[in-house]
């Protein structure tokens, strides 16, 4: 869309051979400009995905670490509690 308005706004001045070098060199700077924010929006994007996912994977992996502990120290006191009733 905005490339349209910009190529609009170019092609209504007025013609001349100097001053279509000039428009054309806007136009194409204009257009760089324009991809070059659209690239640098999506790599800021993909950053801030791409450390979403490793934040959560972190939680995830300490939650599992987090899981095996308590069921390591349930496990001891089960076979805690087993042996003594077997002693008794």
């Amino acid at each position: 869309m905005l490339i349209k308005r910009i190529t609009n706004a170019v092609n209504a001045l007025p013609s001349c051979t100097e001053c279509d070098k000039h428009i054309d060199a806007i136009k194409t700077h204009s257009v760089q400009l324009l991809h070059e924010t659209v690239k640098h929006q999506a790599k800021s994007a993909w950053n801030s995905t791409k450390d979403n996912f490793w934040q959560t994977w972190g939680w995830l992996k300490k939650q599992s670490l987090v899981g095996i502990i308590a069921a390591r120290k349930g496990l001891e006191k089960l076979e805690e509690q087993t042996k003594q009733f077997s002693e008794s």
